[in-house]
């Protein structure tokens, strides 16, 4: 037993010793261990599209050293989720913003990072972006995100039901009494069909229904009544689902895709849902898009809604968040975006070529998707994200039946002047 116990503690000494001389070796050799980065990334819509997760898997496999972790929320609770997780004390390197107003809130509460110091170090040159102003500090003019995608709205519309109908299809700049005209046409000819569809977000119907952007502050709220009453309409003689019923169902973008609606009134965004859906056969009518419509004829704008990419504030990984924000903001994650038939803010010979190339493959008028756009909206400040938030509530009250139209000026009115006095 003695003698076993000698022979352990020899080639535990030898072991040791082995440990020791290569731990020496290693040192004086100057090796070390590589050093890894983790950054936390919020966004929405995760599981539900591709190209979001083929960037990150692509920025992964270019950086090994960073790993990269997703914290997804819906897109109808992101707003809320991103608040609550501001407050806690849960690490965040990189905020993915929805849209401008989102941007603006977490500019003007100083959530994020200003980026000068890395654009100007590694000489980035901007102008491969159509417009960064509008991400830019207006006190300071510092630079608060890079664009990652840019949106307008279009119409959709279901080639098939309109063959069916014996009708001509929305022309390219249509109206909308053009568009309400078509929705009822489609829907009283044929049993099951719904002319259009529209979506249930005052955020979105309410700039759809105006050739202007709205200066909520100060522009007449008469205007906005008259899209209400357009979509009620709709609604009672059952060319569009009643609000209520789509606010019950909660329904997914692809809604359309049932083949049960004649138009579809929403983001480019969709054109990926659509494209991939169709060359999937899982979309089995041909399908067609033309720009949105316009009260007066031809006189819509179509503002840019860009998708925002920045840095928390404090962050504790600062160079691998601009890393990951150079490669997502820049030509590899704007090439795999136009692969995805998504509209990349960033703009090269190569990806502007993308783009066009897949709008040709589904018919689509290049021009549609990489011209005709508006210069963005401005920042709006912190009362007006208040009164327009105050005015969204009254908004979806009236559409879902809880309030009747006629209140709907006045107590949009008192709402406004409510924030205005606080």
């Amino acid at each position: 037993m003695r003698k076993y116990r000698i022979a352990v503690v020899a080639l535990l000494g030898v072991v040791l010793g082995g440990l020791a001389v290569l731990l020496c070796t290693r040192g004086m050799s100057g090796e070390t261990e590589p050093e890894t980065h983790v950054l936390r990334v919020l966004l929405w819509d995760y599981d539900t599209v591709n190209y979001d997760r083929r960037i990150i898997e692509a920025f992964e496999a270019q950086n090994p050293d960073i790993t990269v972790e997703v914290t997804s929320y819906s897109p109808t609770s992101y707003d809320f989720s991103l608040r609550a997780l501001l407050a806690s004390d849960e690490q965040i390197d990189i905020i993915y913003a929805n849209q401008l107003p989102q941007f603006a809130w977490l500019c003007q509460e100083g959530y994020l990072l200003p980026l000068d110091t890395f654009i100007q170090r590694d000489g980035m040159d901007l102008s491969c972006y159509s417009n960064m102003d509008v991400l830019r500090m207006p006190e300071t003019g510092e630079v608060m995100g890079l664009p990652y995608r840019q949106d307008k709205f279009l119409l959709y519309y279901n080639m098939d039901l309109f063959d069916q109908a014996g009708l001509d299809y929305p022309s390219d700049k249509p109206t909308w009494d053009e568009v309400c005209a078509l929705a009822q046409q489609l829907s009283a000819g044929q049993q099951g069909i719904y002319g259009i569809y529209l979506s249930v977000l005052p955020e979105h119907l309410i700039p759809q229904s105006l050739d202007v952007s709205f200066d909520y502050t100060a522009g007449d709220l008469e205007t906005l009544a008259e899209g209400l009453e357009r979509y009620t309409m709709l609604a009672e003689c059952g060319a569009a689902p009643r609000f209520s019923d789509l606010d019950r169902t909660d329904p997914a973008q692809r809604l359309f895709e049932t083949g049960e609606y004649g138009m579809f009134l929403n983001g480019s965004w969709y054109l990926n849902f659509l494209a991939e859906d169709t060359e999937a056969e899982r979309c089995s009518f041909r399908w067609g898009v033309v720009e949105r419509p316009a009260v007066a004829d031809g006189a819509a704008q179509n503002p840019m809604m860009l998708t925002p990419v920045c840095i928390y504030r404090d962050t504790t990984e600062p160079e691998a968040a601009w890393r990951f924000l150079r490669f997502v903001c820049g030509e590899d994650g704007a090439n795999i975006l136009a692969e995805q038939m998504v509209l990349p803010a960033y703009h090269s010979p190569q990806t502007d070529a993308q783009v066009a190339s897949r709008a040709q493959h589904f018919g689509i008028d290049a021009h549609l998707l990489l011209d005709g756009f508006d210069a963005p909206e401005a920042l709006p400040a912190a009362q007006e994200r208040k009164i327009r938030q105050a005015v969204y509530d009254i908004y979806e009250q009236v559409l879902l039946g809880l309030e009747e139209i006629d209140g709907f000026l006045p107590q949009a009115e008192q709402a406004r002047a409510d924030c205005l006095n606080n």
